[in-house]
């Protein structure tokens, strides 16, 4: 991970650590306290586990003897459980796999009571109950960019067309550009591809707003 700039790395952090396992937990200093840098952008409170986890998380990747042998099935719950998308294009080898036991691997995620397997024609997406939808600005700017990255968008153009999005639906209100991009990974709405960014199939998933559908129309 060395190649990750420190946002990225903050990112990996809260979805690993926070938002997964729940070992960090988000906290904020107390006012007045002593030897504290002027400026801190996020602070946690460890969980006293963390250590005997990590070393743990360790062990596991670096000793391949302890690696057991995954049937295809758990292949396919162990990339869902990291990534909670497939796609062909992502993981084209155990795509035919997915598809060919959707059923009984849905059935797995059901019976744990959180997780629901939703599989379309070329995604497969694993929906968590607990979490609500984000009505935060940065991923509704997310979603109609995403929509419009069509075909794909240049990476150098992208920074222009969030802030021509932001601009048109949130008039008068600054929204950071790295924000929406942040937000557009983080829910698995676009991915790199020959320096250009394009919208993964769960994109479809969501429909494009009257007023977004009315642009396009006026626009043919």
């Amino acid at each position: 991970m060395t190649e990750l700039d420190e946002r990225e790395l903050l990112r990996c952090i809260d979805a690993l650590f926070v938002k997964r396992f729940g070992l960090f937990t988000p906290d904020r200093l107390e006012d007045g306290a002593e030897n504290v840098p002027a400026e801190i952008d996020d602070y946690w409170e460890i969980h006293p586990n963390f250590n005997e986890f990590a070393q743990n998380l360790i062990d596991f990747l670096t000793n391949e003897q302890t690696k057991p042998v995954l049937s295809d099935v758990q292949k396919v719950n162990r990339v869902l459980l990291t990534e909670q998308f497939m796609s062909p294009k992502t993981t084209p080898q155990l795509w035919p796999i997915l598809v060919a036991h959707k059923e009984a691997i849905a059935e797995q995620w059901t019976q744990g009571g959180r997780f629901v397997l939703e599989v379309g024609d070329q995604y497969a997406l694993l929906l968590d109950q607990q979490r609500q939808p984000s009505v935060a600005k940065p991923y509704l700017a997310a979603l109609v960019v995403a929509h419009q990255l069509g075909a794909g968008v240049a990476a150098d153009d992208l920074t222009g067309l969030i802030k021509n999005v932001t601009a048109e639906l949130f008039p008068g209100f600054t929204i950071q550009p790295s924000q929406v991009k942040a937000a557009l990974l983080e829910n698995d709405l676009m991915r790199a591809q020959d320096d250009y960014w394009v919208p993964t199939p769960i994109v479809a998933r969501f429909a494009v707003t009257q007023d977004e559908e009315s642009k396009e129309g006026a626009k043919s």
